[in-house]
């Protein structure tokens, strides 16, 4: 027979998988990392505090990155009024990648999105988009966002000029210039796409969101765009890694995750795919930017810069080939790498190299 303390034990646990097959499905995991931002994180979790009964279809993971401020408190706040939704995850710090990893990996959403610390969402519209999850089944689905201030001005509006309410193709889509220039802001997933690829971002060191709109698009062959401005992305925040000066020092970080979407390029055998010309163009923007900073802005990069172009061509000669096209501006149409490497590396000629600063004086908006 069993103890009494074991019958305890087993009546909870039978009580737990009867509550558990009651519970409803989960429609959308939301995976908030988060870093000592308690400055913006009452705000970012309000946004997903829906009034519509369609809340309770929301799966909300608070990832905190080893904060030092209370942000993990004001997670727990949140998690302990909406425990059938909110759900925080306190673990060391280990970078963004590392927060999408376990959030992922914790998930149990039909559909997943990521949600960064300092933005937030418009309520009404997450509401809608709830909505048409429910009613659509596809392995992405495209919203669009605005860029707003710390005072909620709204700098600037990302519609996407793709056809509405209509399932559409991939393939069929990749080279439209809406996904050549396709943000993590706008990309919702199927979550079982990617655990089938085991998806696993670079973790320790910032910049890993551009792999979300990487890898995983190699899991879609299906897609919806629905037309709501849901996500609010903040901009201009003092010490925020798009900030340019923050960029600039970064660039190390900027070169290891270029150099891990180089790997997921080669280990997933995206050479040959008939949505090749995606991947490659979004290489081309990050090697770009990487080469051009040590060859025109700050040439005290080249020695780091020259170590990043040899471990390239080691992970990927298909790529390190491809760049030898790659130009710094695309007004003036020459192969500055190619001429770069055939010369051992070394700085550009003062006559090209001041000629080339002047492009870049005339176009860094364009960086």
């Amino acid at each position: 027979m069993l103890a009494i303390d074991e019958k305890r034990v087993f009546k909870k646990n039978i009580r737990d998988l009867i509550l558990k097959s009651m519970e409803k499905d989960k429609l959308l995991s939301i995976i908030i990392p988060t870093y000592n931002m308690e400055k913006y994180l009452r705000k970012c979790l309000d946004s997903l505090c829906l009034s519509s009964d369609n809340f309770d279809q929301l799966e909300v993971l608070v990832v905190n990155d080893g904060s030092k401020d209370s942000s993990s408190g004001i997670a727990h706040e949140y998690e302990a009024k909406y425990a059938d939704v909110f759900r925080v995850i306190d673990k060391e710090n280990g970078n963004y990648g590392s927060c999408v990893n376990r959030g992922l990996q914790e998930a149990t959403g039909k559909y997943i999105k990521v949600l960064d610390a300092d933005d937030s969402f418009d309520k009404s519209s997450l509401s809608v988009f709830l909505d048409y999850l429910g009613s659509h089944d596809a392995d992405l689905f495209i919203t669009d966002f605005q860029m707003v201030s710390e005072d909620e001005a709204v700098i600037n509006k990302h519609i996407h000029q793709l056809p509405a309410d209509e399932k559409l193709s991939w393939n069929e889509y990749y080279n439209n210039d809406e996904f050549k220039y396709m943000q993590m802001h706008a990309v919702t997933y199927k979550r079982q796409n990617l655990l089938d690829i085991k998806y696993h971002q670079t973790e320790g060191i910032s910049y890993t969101d551009a792999q979300w709109v990487f890898l995983p698009m190699s899991t879609v062959q299906s897609f919806y765009y629905c037309p709501v401005t849901l996500y609010h992305y903040l901009i201009g925040r003092e010490g925020q890694t798009m900030d340019a000066r923050v960029y600039m020092k970064s660039i190390g970080q900027l070169m290891t995750m270029t150099l891990d979407r180089v790997s997921m390029f080669e280990t997933h055998h995206l050479q040959g795919t008939e949505c090749e010309a995606y991947y490659t163009s979004k290489l081309a923007g990050n090697l770009k930017f990487i080469y051009r900073c040590a060859l025109v802005v700050n040439t005290s990069l080249i020695p780091e810069v020259t170590k990043f172009d040899l471990e390239l061509k080691k992970r990927s000669p298909y790529i390190f080939s491809f760049t030898n096209s790659v130009v710094l501006f695309d007004k003036f149409p020459f192969k500055v790498v190619s001429y770069w490497r055939k010369h051992d590396y070394k700085p550009l000629p003062f006559y090209m190299f001041y000629f080339f600063k002047f492009l870049y004086s005339i176009s860094k908006k364009s960086i």
